[in-house]
């Protein structure tokens, strides 16, 4: 999983921001990133552009 890797290069202490630019209906789901602050908590910030 990503979110390991993350914490196994940057440690346990790892505090990381999110940007994405949705573009295609296949981006990233967002909501994946709020389950992975709950449950990881590295998450500082997000920003995500969606395209209308």
């Amino acid at each position: 999983m990503m979110i390991n890797k993350i914490l196994e290069f940057y440690g346990e202490d790892a505090k990381v921001d999110f940007i994405s630019n949705r573009i295609n209906n296949y981006s990233v789901d967002p909501n994946n990133w709020v389950r992975t602050h709950t449950e990881y908590n590295f998450m500082v910030t997000s920003a995500i552009k969606i395209k209308l």
